[in-house]
């Protein structure tokens, strides 16, 4: 589960600093929420995760992933995962997005370094899709993880 929190940063936030205080004040009141992590937004429209990008899937299967502009940190694992997905032939639009697009979408995740692709299942309480682990999100795991060099006989969740 993920809450929404509004973001408080600076209008460059593509510029990575040490100060990341927006950041872990997301992240802590995520915590008190029983959350893993926040999705930020700036007047309901997201941004990013509190330490990744975040993706939705459409009914239709386009995956969305917010287009690169000072409102969010490029992320390395997002522009390789954008990269990798439009080579295996899935429809991926870089576009602003907003908080009612993730509350409605079929699937969510967010791509980051450290805990690479990660299902949002929930936010704010409200379940996303089917409140599971959808087939897309599958398949973008086991894109990037392949690409990675990962043995993807021994991951049995894929």
């Amino acid at each position: 589960m993920v809450i929404s929190v509004a973001d408080e940063r600076w209008v460059r936030r593509d510029l990575k600093t040490t100060q990341l205080l927006s950041q872990s004040l997301a992240y802590r009141a995520a915590r008190r929420a029983g959350a893993l992590t926040a999705i930020m937004h700036e007047d309901g429209v997201v941004t990013e995760a509190a330490s990744a990008n975040a993706w939705i899937v459409t009914a239709d299967g386009v995956l969305v992933t917010r287009n690169l502009s000072s409102a969010l940190l490029p992320g390395i694992t997002r522009g390789t995962l954008a990269r990798l997905l439009r080579d295996v032939g899935l429809s991926v639009e870089e576009r602003a997005f907003t908080l009612d697009e993730i509350r409605g979408a079929v699937e969510a995740f967010t791509s980051s370094t450290g805990l690479v692709i990660a299902p949002i299942l929930a936010m704010d309480g409200e379940a996303i899709g089917g409140g599971k682990v959808g087939p897309v999100t599958r398949l973008v795991q086991a894109t990037y993880y392949a690409y990675l060099g990962a043995d993807l006989t021994q991951i049995d969740w894929l």
